[in-house]
């Protein structure tokens, strides 16, 4: 076993790091890079310089870092939440500096402003002669030049060897131990290994079967900048590295199913690519956040790489050890993304590392592999050689690899090159095997594992050595190295069939997702269900499931439902799972039973806005999305594209503890089944609607609950899908008492388990202002978003607002549901970081035999808080304008009509308008640019007399961005006109 020396790291980092960041005290001419300043004596003043501003934060990624790695042990969990850190550290740290940059731009001072999240940074062509000036700026760490990266050229030409050997393995695969791994199952299964080259043959036979992209979304597979094409192919721009990415691909990963050929360490690994190496007009810090997060979606996890292989350097002299460029590393690997990179071959002269392989915090910094010639155990000539001349001690490579005429993928064909850009996807492929071991493993803990189990290579000198580092990966000694995740953990992943009309059979197979160590053995025993149920099916198999992956069952799950069930109920069967080692868990499946359909209108309809989807359905319970407690694979709530953000939700109205009729779970975690869908309630959906462009309407009662109110709801819902009425959905119930009775002291509300980002991490509150309880996500660090809720819009208002952490799941007695509603309590503040959920109710109401009432919700989501006030504003002024019920209070009508000032201004990307009307009129709010154009209508209706404010996120009438400018906003009431003026900044 090799000793670490990575112990030394945590005893001299602060030292170190005094080093590398730079206080904002600094001189403005000290942050510019030493590059940088050179090339500014040899330009004209007015030359446009492609630069990078680093941002300062005060040390916010790092401490984002350090909260991370104790809070989170998931690698899903991790990435999410430090995807979403680092965004919302760029945003609030970038916003002046921006805005200066695009003030610029505005001048033609500057152009192709881009902001960078995954290191805090901003990019762009800048005149010369504002550099310095821009350098005093205390936001401004250092001023970089732009980078141009190349591949390390193989040291010798390509040899082409198009037959594969007859037998055995390649030597240079065996000599690390690949095919002993293989023998144990672990090629690389499940795992998705990346590279940054000149791009990749997708087509090659021996790399066409594993790309990622076959899925179908290429775009989380394949990154070109250049060509935007969605298949993996080289680049004649590339010049002379054209066919590198092939090669070094190939070693990753390549076989040819058809011949048999294996050419790869993890053959059972995807592949990924971004085309950024020797080509012209890319970003590396684009390429680094395309590969931290492919598919643009931090919430899923499955289509992020567990290592990218980097055969490609910056000339020292050009970058030195420069900051930026640790950064990028860091978080990158934070985010459990492994990089590894080639040595160079620069050698054999001392401290000849090629950056950012010369990065020497400690021995698992800039992870750098020399080239081997496997044969004889001796080191290739040009293979660039130790120390890190970062600080001129530390020892560097950190392993080796084989490097010496090794064969792969070329050009359509194979071939023998030599260098350590053959040497690093070796370790890159080794990567992909630890990860199939051990899926939870750190970037640090797969690094620690190659270093000790490295075999020495002794040339005279002590080890580990500045020739071959701490030696020669071992992958079956790594494996050993390595602790796999320490049990399963099995959770429902759908049931096909959960819908099914009373006396009829719902049959379909069961699938469990495995979110914990590989399971062996996978079985369920349906161990209790409803007495309204039938369950032939009493035991179903599944085999293994490995971690992180999908299984059904062997036979499908047959549940008969009783002809005598009510259409509507929601029956429970709890399934008690086992697998190898002693591991048990339980779960519930639910069977909804359906009503026969007559009209063939359906009982569930998602309400789409443009913003936001809202699953809706006549029996008074809402969502049904993925991660629900019911997964019925629906939309749930979903904002602005992003995931489902709602376990659950439901109507509740009642009189006393006594009386609630409602649909949200119990104290036994599963749904009051109380509302049945009355004989005329049909979810019917009308569009264009009377009131709204799509109007849905439905009709439920409270019949099966255990002491009935004897109510008939009808439910009626309107959306909009045109700002500033696209971010909100407005919920309408008329109830009416069918009882022989009066009815008192009614109070009706909904109770919403909102699941926003990250179920853990949520608060929320309450504001009078506007009758609006509302939940939000509470990162780690940054600042808290993603802000959902819920508006009373009746004039009765808000009798109640109450908030609960869920303990495991949401469960309600009927006195505490009845409580929630009409206690009084307005709970101005939920807390924050915890797992919440909300009810908030209206009333209260009293009913004479036959008498209606109505209570309104307006379900509302937005960024920020701010905006979510505003939305919920909207939904009050649009509701009451279409149903001309509301008339304000004369004594704060406005005196005229004005429209205000926006703001901010300037702006990006969205700015608000307010505007007051005395009178109800026709009103027109348009955009124009500054030649006169209409560019958006964002108002064209008749209001009632109050104030409104309107969101305008800088698009036309077709949602396309546009471009930096003044644009001009024009009220138009009753033939009288008043614009203003506003700036767009990009």
């Amino acid at each position: 076993m090799c000793n670490i020396s990575s112990r030394f790291y945590f005893l001299v980092l602060p030292a170190i790091l005094a080093l590398f960041i730079m206080p904002s005290h600094l001189s403005a001419e000290s942050k510019l890079s030493s590059s940088l300043l050179q090339k500014l004596k040899v330009v004209d003043s007015t030359s446009l310089m492609e630069v990078i501003f680093m941002v300062n934060d005060n040390q916010a990624q790092l401490n984002l870092r350090k909260d991370l790695s104790l809070n989170y042990k998931s690698k899903a969990e991790r990435h999410q939440a430090e995807i979403q850190g680092l965004q919302e550290i760029a945003r609030e740290s970038q916003t002046d500096l921006n805005l200066e940059l695009n003030r610029l731009a505005l001048t033609g001072k500057a152009e192709n402003i881009k902001s960078h999240w995954l290191i805090n940074a901003l990019s762009g062509r800048i005149q010369a002669a504002e550099l310095g000036r821009l350098a005093d700026r205390v936001d401004i760490l250092a001023i970089v030049p732009s980078l141009k990266v190349s591949a390390i050229e193989p040291s010798a030409s390509a040899v082409f060897s198009p037959g594969k050997i007859t037998s055995g393995v390649e030597s240079n695969l065996d000599s690390i131990g690949a095919d002993s791994a293989w023998s144990m199952g672990l090629t690389g299964q499940g795992r998705i290994v990346c590279s940054f080259d000149a791009g990749v043959e997708g087509n090659h036979p021996a790399l066409s079967a594993n790309w990622k992209g076959n899925d179908g979304n290429h775009e989380a597979a394949w990154y070109d900048p250049l060509d935007g094409e969605s298949f993996p192919h080289t680049l004649v721009e590339a010049g002379g590295s054209r066919h590198h990415g092939t090669h070094t691909m190939g070693i990753m990963i390549g076989h040819d199913d058809i011949s048999g050929d294996t050419i790869g360490v993890a053959p059972g690994a995807q592949w990924i690519s971004a085309a950024v190496i020797d080509l012209p007009y890319v970003s590396l810090i684009e390429a680094f956040e395309w590969a931290a997060d492919p598919d643009g979606d931090p919430n899923t996890f499955e289509d992020v790489p567990d290592v990218i292989n980097h055969s490609w350097g910056i000339p020292n002299e050009d970058i030195g050890c420069n900051e930026f460029l640790r950064e990028l590393i860091d978080n990158t690997e934070s985010l459990g993304i492994v990089n590894i990179f080639a040595a160079g071959n620069f050698g054999p002269a001392a401290s000849s590392i090629t950056s950012p392989a010369n990065l020497a915090l400690d021995s698992l910094d800039g992870f750098a592999v020399g080239a081997l010639n496997h044969e004889t155990n001796a080191i290739a000539y040009e293979s660039s050689r130790g120390p890190s001349d970062c600080d001129g001690v530390s020892i560097k490579p950190n392993v080796v690899a084989p490097g010496y005429f090794i064969r792969s993928a070329y050009n359509g064909d194979y071939a023998e090159l030599t260098g350590t850009s053959m040497a690093s996807p070796h370790v890159a492929g080794a990567v992909a095997i630890l990860r199939q071991y051990s899926p939870q493993a750190t970037p640090n803990k797969i690094k620690e594992a190659l270093l000790a189990s490295c075999k020495p290579l002794d040339d005279g000198s002590s080890v580990p050595n500045n020739t071959f580092g701490w030696g020669l990966i071992n992958i079956p000694a790594a494996l050993a190295y390595l602790t796999p995740a320490t049990g399963p953990d099995l959770k429902l992943y759908s049931f096909e069939n959960s819908l099914v009309l009373p006396g009829e059979t719902a049959r379909g197979m069961v699938y469990l997702k495995n979110l914990g160590a590989d399971a062996g053995n996978v079985y369920g025993e349906v161990s209790a269900y409803d007495p309204g149920l039938t369950v032939p099916t009493l035991s179903l198999a599944f085999g293994n499931i490995d971690s992180g992956q999908v299984a059904g069952s062997a036979l499908p799950l047959a549940v008969e439902v009783h002809d005598t069930v009510s259409p509507g109920r929601i029956l429970a069967i709890t399934v008690t799972l086992s697998a190898d080692g002693g591991y048990a868990t339980t779960t519930k499946i639910f069977i909804r039973t359906a009503a026969p359909k007559l009209s063939g209108n359906p009982d569930f309809y998602t309400l789409q806005t443009g913003r936001l989807d809202f699953t809706v359905t006549n029996f008074g319970q809402y969502g049904f999305g993925t991660e629900a407690f019911f997964p019925l694979g629906l939309s749930g709530f979903s904002f602005d594209g992003g995931p489902n953000d709602l376990y659950e939700a439901a109507f509740l109205i009642g009189s006393d503890a006594a009386h609630v009729s409602d649909g949200a779970r119990n104290f036994a975690a599963e749904p009051d089944n109380d509302f049945a869908v009355s004989s005329d309630g049909e979810l019917i959906i009308v569009a264009p609607g009377n009131l709204a462009p799509v109007e849905t309407s439905s009709a439920f009662d409270d019949s099966f609950a255990e002491n009935p109110l004897g109510l008939k709801i009808e439910q009626k819902t309107y959306n909009w899908d045109f700002p500033p009425d696209d971010n909100f959905v407005i919920l309408e119930y008329i109830f009416e008492n069918n009882s022989f009775s009066s009815l008192n002291d009614i109070s009706a509300g909904l109770l919403f388990d909102w699941d926003i980002v990250s179920s853990g991490q949520n608060g929320g509150g309450y504001i009078d202002a506007e009758q609006l309880a509302f939940m939000y996500f509470s990162p780690v660090s940054g600042s808290n978003r993603d802000y959902r809720g819920l508006a009373v819009l009746n004039a009765e208002g808000v009798a109640a607002c109450t908030s609960w952490v869920n303990q495991g799941s949401l469960v309600r007695t009927e006195i505490e549901k009845y409580a929630s509603m009409a206690d009084g309590n307005l709970q101005a503040y939920f807390g924050g970081r915890n797992d919440y959920a909300m009810i908030i109710s209206t009333g209260t109401f009293s009913l004479l035999p036959g008498q209606k009432d109505t209570a309104v919700f307006a379900v509302v989501a937005a960024p920020s808080l701010a905006e979510l006030r505003a939305a919920a504003i909207s939904a009050r002024n649009k509701y009451q304008s279409v149903t001309d019920i509301a008339e304000n209070d004369p004594s704060i009508l406005p005196e005229k009509f004005q429209l205000y000032q926006n703001y901010p201004n300037p702006f990006n990307p969205i700015t608000t308008l307010e505007f007051s009307l005395k009178t109800r009129a026709e009103i027109r709010l348009e955009i124009f640019n500054i030649l006169g154009e209409k560019v958006h209508t964002l108002v064209d209706e008749k209001l009632a007399a109050g104030n409104y404010r309107v969101a305008w996120d800088g698009t036309d009438n077709r949602g396309r961005n546009l471009s930096s400018g003044i644009y001009l906003a024009a009220l138009t009431v009753s033939g009288q006109h008043q614009v203003r003026k506003m700036v767009l900044l990009k």
